[in-house]
């Protein structure tokens, strides 16, 4: 039997067994919380039903147990004696959910790549420009801006990104850059905004 083949009629089985919906959304659970599949997880509330599937793949008897523990170990073991035992668990998983299984820190190191990205690429429509190095400090800096573009980039990150390359644009245009660096130039607020056509909100973000 081919290894997908093999794999789907996997799937197929533990689906059609209920009580396996509960025991493999605990074990996912474990397997974010420590990166790889291990742990022990309990079931409770178990069926006379719930307990023959989980007797007829573990090879144990369960009857009359209302509450069980299931190790990664346990199942290791009896995975290794059925004829899936060509499959990892973490294929299993993987099929069953049908999404990739990433513990924790991958997750977070994924996050931090796509919100590096975000702003890279931001960045990258205006290089070396007054917007984007001041973009770039915040970020790195961590200052003054930092928690607000955070806030709209978990909350809306395309308006945000439509913001910030409408920023980028306009601040070559600040009084005090198109001056040639008189710190005596000024100009309001909103009489800048009308002239770079940009948006109240996005001037939160430079007032």
């Amino acid at each position: 039997m081919g290894e997908k083949k093999q794999l789907e009629e996997c799937i197929r089985y533990f689906r059609e067994r209920k009580v396996y919906d509960r025991l493999f959304e605990k074990m996912a659970g474990k397997y974010r919380s420590l990166g790889h599949f291990g742990g022990t997880v309990r079931l409770s509330g178990l069926s006379r039903e719930d307990c023959l599937h989980l007797g007829g793949f573990f090879q144990k008897d369960f009857q009359g147990q209302k509450s069980v523990a299931i190790s990664a170990a346990a199942m290791e073991k009896a995975l290794a004696g059925s004829r899936f035992a060509d499959l990892s668990w973490e294929e299993i998983l993987r099929g069953y959910f049908g999404e990739e299984m990433t513990g924790r820190k991958e997750r977070k190191q994924q996050e931090n790549a796509e919100r590096e990205g975000f702003f890279t690429d931001i960045m990258g429509t205006a290089p070396r420009s007054p917007g984007s190095r001041w973009l770039e400090q915040v970020l790195t800096e961590k200052g003054e801006g930092y928690l607000l573009l955070m806030k709209h980039y978990r909350e809306q990150p395309e308006t945000l990104r439509i913001s910030l390359l409408l920023l980028l644009r306009a601040i070559p245009g600040l009084p005090v850059l198109a001056a040639g660096g008189d710190l005596f130039s000024h100009e309001l607020l909103a009489v800048f905004a009308a002239r770079t056509r940009i948006s109240k909100q996005t001037t939160a973000f430079i007032s």
